[in-house]
């Protein structure tokens, strides 16, 4: 198992310091937020990223974004910037993408209302990213209002209904704590391709890790069973950015050396 952080935990730094500083502190690789390289782009970042030796994802656009939308031009260019996050992510030599699954568009509608959407758009993305060689990867969202995507079952029917060999599943964990078991939350997945790791603190994810309640090894000794993947490491402190992923660079290292012993 490999750990890296979100290029979001650092995002008041330009994205070619957050690359340096993730080498600094020994991590295996990073996930660039769209949202990050679309601000940061150029040569400098490029250069740093092709010098670098970290395993590099991207995690496509997901502000304002809903690729299941009933407002048809909403949905147009939602999947336009999937599109575009596919792009970032040949320029940034990544090897996946992770993608947010859509969403209901009112809390009124009926969730099927919405399967043939999800799967005909998150198909296309997949479709289209299979022609570049990379893989996509759906993150299971957390239990918020209009989400469609909260729950391992409803993750593994999207898998059976696309079944591409470059199509997987983003486990977040620390949404995985707000369903109930991280531990059952993982064996009842029938694929995990990609992890996303944060605390959660009073029913609300993406707290820095030590923070929170999750068993946090307790859900990485579970998940080394079948996962010898990248976590990426998520959670935000803009007060103190540098600060908190030094802290948790620390934490990261003593849950390695513990998984190792067991």
């Amino acid at each position: 198992m490999k750990f890296g952080i979100a290029s979001r935990l650092l995002w008041s730094y330009p994205l070619h310091e957050v690359i340096t500083i993730a080498e600094s502190l020994h991590y295996d690789g990073v996930e660039i937020w769209a949202e990050h390289y679309l601000r940061d782009k150029g040569k400098k970042t490029r250069l740093t990223i092709s010098q670098s030796s970290l395993i590099v994802t991207l995690h496509a656009f997901s502000y304002d974004i809903n690729i299941t939308s009933m407002n048809k031009r909403i949905q147009r260019e939602s999947m336009s910037q999937m599109f575009k996050s596919l792009r970032y992510a040949h320029e940034v030599g990544a090897n996946c993408m992770v993608v947010h699954p859509g969403r209901i568009s009112s809390s009124k509608d009926f969730p099927e209302k919405y399967w043939t959407i999800q799967i005909d758009s998150i198909s296309q993305i997949v479709l289209k990213a299979e022609e570049i060689g990379m893989d996509v990867n759906m993150e299971i969202m957390e239990p918020r209002s209009k989400e469609l995507v909260t729950t391992p079952e409803m993750a593994n029917d999207i898998l059976h209904a696309i079944s591409r060999k470059n199509f997987g599943i983003t486990l977040d964990l620390s949404h995985a704590q707000l369903k109930g078991s991280p531990l059952e939350f993982i064996r009842r997945l029938e694929k995990i391709s990609h992890v996303h790791l944060s605390d959660t603190k009073g029913g609300n994810p993406h707290f820095l890790l030590g923070e929170g309640d999750l068993d946090v090894f307790g859900a990485l000794k579970e998940l080394k069973k079948r996962y010898d993947g990248l976590v990426i490491i998520e959670g935000w402190n803009p007060q103190d950015e540098l600060g908190m992923v030094e802290k948790t660079a620390h934490i990261v290292k003593n849950i390695e050396q513990r998984l190792k012993s067991e």
